[in-house]
């Protein structure tokens, strides 16, 4: 496998999701913390965790090599997209 294979593979995020009574809810990426967070965050008595899976890519940043010539002058550098 090469790096940028790897780079653009989907990673799998956690995510897990809590929900109280009267709707309000939380997002966390431990399970123990859901409850936790959402009594403290929206409160109730009540709640339901549900964990959802989300398959996301890593960012890549560009990158351009440009070789500067010694000679005086000006350098124009243009990009295409």
């Amino acid at each position: 496998m090469t790096t940028e294979t790897k780079i653009t593979e989907p990673v799998d995020c956690e995510i897990w999701i809590a929900m109280n009574e009267d709707g309000g809810w939380v997002v966390t990426n431990d399970e123990g913390d859901a409850l936790t967070k959402l009594g403290e965050d929206e409160g109730g008595y009540a709640g339901r965790v549900v964990k959802v899976t989300v398959k996301m890519t890593r960012p890549v940043i560009d990158e351009a090599t440009v070789t500067i010539p010694d000679t005086a002058g000006t350098v124009v550098v243009q990009s295409e997209a």
